[in-house]
């Protein structure tokens, strides 16, 4: 039997980072935090993909966005009046990485929706999810 030998960085099958529910949004033209997550101590989150459903909505201008601290870094939009909608995308790499956008430790990452054109009913059944990876930090850069 072969030895396998890897050459470069080594990295686990992407999972579920986070999701993120909402039912029964407000309604607003201006951009709404639905929740936010601080990526926890000794690990770095490198997001690949992020997928978003929205079940109904007044809106035919429906965008949800992806935030790092302050810097959307994913937008999905769904410009549909249909009963559900849902879109998807992939991150831009960071410079340095294989693939996926690097979220460091600490980082605040929040799930904001946006309804470009509501006057009558807010969105509900608002469904979103980041998809990647772990990067697990040396002990040594947590100061153990």
């Amino acid at each position: 039997m072969g030895k396998t030998a890897f050459n470069g960085p080594v990295y686990g099958a992407k999972s579920l980072l986070w999701s993120v529910q909402a039912d029964n949004l407000p309604i607003s033209t201006a951009a709404q935090t639905v929740a936010s997550i601080t990526v926890p101590p000794g690990e770095d989150w490198v997001i690949t993909d992020f997928a978003v459903f929205r079940g109904s909505s007044g809106s035919t201008d429906f965008t949800a966005r992806l935030v790092d601290d302050s810097t959307a870094i994913a937008s999905v939009a769904i410009t549909s009046s249909a009963a559900s909608g849902s879109g998807s995308t992939r991150l831009a790499k960071t410079d340095g990485e294989y693939t996926g956008t690097l979220v460091a430790e600490g980082s605040v990452l929040s799930f904001t929706v946006q309804n470009g054109n509501s006057s009558a009913v807010g969105s509900s059944a608002v469904y979103g999810w980041a998809y990647g990876f772990p990067r697990w930090l040396q002990a040594s850069t947590l100061g153990f």
